[in-house]
Order: C-alpha cells, then sequence, then structure tokens
C-alpha cells in the first residue's frame, strides 16, 4: 500500500515518525507501519510520537505515562502523570506536580523543579519558573497560559539563561525566538539579543532563515534580522531542501527562497 493511500484508513492518524505513525481506534491509541498494518495495536489511552526509538505512551490500567519501544513492551515502566518525547538523550517528565529531565533509562536526571519545560535542542532547553504554585494546563493550552517567566537549562540542570522571557522556543541554528513585552525576536546562547523584540510572533531557523509575523501576515528574516521576503502570507512553515510551506487564501504551496512558488494549489 502507498503511503496516500494510508489517510483512507477508518483511523485519527498522526505523522510518521522512524517508520511508524500514531493511531487511535475505538479511543485507543497505537502505532501502524508504511503498509498500513498495526506494528502495535491500540492498547493505550494515549501516546506520543516515536523518537530516539522511544513512544512515551499512557497506559491503560492507571493512565501513568512511560516509554515502549518499537515492539510495543514497555522499557521505562508506566510511573509519570505526564511524559513527553525525548530530545538528545532526555525527555521532560511530570513528578509530583512538577517537571523535571529524564534519561532512556527512566532515571531523573534534571529533578522535577519547574512549572514548564521544553525540549532539549542544540543543548539547551526552556523551561518556565513561577513564584506561585501555579500548575499550567497541558500542552500548547498550558504555554500559552503560564504566568511566570522562560529560561534556559544545559544537561545538568544548570541555568545558562536566567528566566526572564514571557514566551521561549528552542534553540536552532544557534538562535532561540522569545517573547518580551508582548514581542517576539532572538537571542544566541548566551542569552544576548541579536535581533531585538518587534514581531507578533517567529518560528526557529532553519537553513538561515525564520518565519516572521507581522501586521498579521508572515514573511521570512535572515541572521542579521534583515527582511528576505516580506510578510504576505497567512502561515509559513520551516525551510526544507530549499522549500517552504506557505499558506495564503485557504490554499497551500511551497516556495524557494527567492519567494517564488514551486508549487501551489489550485483549489
Amino acid at each position: 500500500m502507498e503511503d496516500e493511500d494510508i489517510e483512507s484508513l477508518p483511523y485519527t492518524l498522526g505523522p510518521f515518525r522512524e517508520g511508524l505513525a500514531r493511531v487511535v481506534e475505538g479511543g485507543l491509541a497505537g502505532f501502524i507501519d508504511k503498509s498500513g498494518k498495526y506494528a502495535i495495536e491500540p492498547q493505550f489511552l494515549g501516546a506520543r510520537d516515536f523518537s530516539e526509538g522511544l513512544a512515551a505512551v499512557a497506559d491503560l490500567d492507571d493512565g501513568l505515562w512511560g516509554y515502549i519501544g518499537r515492539n510495543g513492551a514497555y522499557v521505562i515502566a508506566p510511573q509519570f502523570f505526564e511524559a513527553y518525547s525525548f530530545h538528545e538523550g532526555m525527555a521532560p517528565a511530570e513528578i509530583d506536580s512538577k517537571h523535571g529531565y529524564i534519561d532512556k533509562s527512566g532515571k531523573v536526571v534534571i529533578k522535577a523543579q519547574f512549572a514548564m519545560v521544553g525540549n532539549f535542542s542544540e543543548g539547551l532547553a526552556s523551561v518556565g519558573v513561577s513564584d506561585s504554585n501555579e500548575k499550567p494546563l497541558p500542552g500548547i493550552l498550558g504555554a500559552a497560559s503560564f504566568k511566570g517567566k522562560w529560561g534556559y537549562v544545559d544537561p545538568s540542570g544548570k541555568t545558562i539563561i536566567t528566566a526572564q522571557f514571557e514566551e521561549a522556543r528552542p534553540f536552532s541554528e544557534g538562535l532561540a525566538a522569545v517573547k518580551q513585552a508582548g514581542l517576539w525576536g532572538f537571542i544566541d546562547k548566551k542569552g544576548k539579543a541579536l535581533i531585538g523584540p518587534k514581531y507578533e510572533d517567529a518560528y526557529g531557523f532553519s537553513e538561515g532563515l525564520a518565519a516572521v509575523k507581522q501586521g498579521g501576515r508572515w514573511g521570512y528574516i535572515d541572521k542579521a534580522g534583515a527582511l528576505v521576503l516580506s510578510p504576505r502570507f497567512d502561515n509559513a512553515g520551516d525551510f526544507i531542501d530549499g522549500l517552504a510551506a506557505v499558506w495564503l487564501n485557504e490554499k497551500m504551496g511551497y516556495i524557494y527562497k527567492s519567494g517564488e512558488y514551486f508549487w501551489r494549489a489550485s483549489k
């Protein structure tokens, strides 16, 4: 079966990661391979994508999260209130209403002390610190409603950039998008502002360009902060192999770094 045929199957599908895709059928999560067959039968209350050979899953019996391998067997027993994907050998996990990081043996390597956490990328992870006992909502809603401040730690848990930002995204190509006073800019790994906060939103750099939002539209800047493609799109994605997905008037297309279309939907 070709990949495009899989979408016709009666499943709720996630993206393919490491050859497997999350599916939800009958309220339970499992994984299919690219032939459309079950590699891991639906048996979990929830699941996240495979990353670095493991997938976080919520156990049917008690709802706690652990990690399985590609054969569906537990590698790390269910024990966490929430657990997320591995990046650079570490994964965020919630323990006793706080977040920390575990390694692939399930050992806590950065103690649970943060209200919010992000994934490690380029040796740093964003962490949210609050002076109150605030317990943010899970996932994207939590990040959006969190009232504390964000900073960055290294794999030992040492604070590298103090918590000072309203929001903070992963590092990519040496820079990270951060939000201050309601606007987004970019910092380096020492916390120095290289591109001041002036955008309504911003994504990470990929292939030397970052998508930024101004005046309700998305365009692209380079690492000097110069506008390479003026804001004209309803949304814009990362450049991969010289192409980026963009959306305009409810139509999707792919553009080159020149802004010219490689392909665009006709409907």
